[in-house]
């Protein structure tokens, strides 16, 4: 199901201008980045918003109890940027190494 989210997102948004706003286009190999992120996410975090952003990358949402909420957005590159808010702390920056921002995402939804 969410293979076939991120695949919907991708046609939306794979041509200039998407959003009537002067986005960019969310490439193929941004869109192949992104499977192979949701590929190697393990089953209690597959809850999880899609949708692509302005500056043609794909961002996953996820939401926990208690006004927890982690986002990450993954580039061409397969970099990933990502922003958290849990309780009165937060946490945000950019890594290339998939397993510890499953880390951060299990430890700020409380799933760890």
């Amino acid at each position: 199901m969410i293979k076939q989210e991120l695949k919907d997102v991708y046609i939306e948004a794979k041509e200039e201008n998407w959003n009537d706003e002067g986005a960019q286009a969310v490439s193929y190999k941004t869109y192949l980045k992104a499977v192979a992120f949701v590929e190697c996410l393990p089953r209690e975090l597959l809850d999880v918003g899609v949708a692509a952003d302005p500056d043609g990358e794909i961002s996953f949402d996820w939401y926990g109890e208690g006004n927890r909420v982690f986002s990450a957005s993954i580039n061409s590159e397969g970099r990933l940027s990502y922003a958290a808010v849990y309780g009165k702390r937060s946490l945000h920056g950019t890594c290339s190494n998939i397993a510890d921002l499953m880390e951060d995402i299990k430890m700020v939804l409380g799933k760890d």
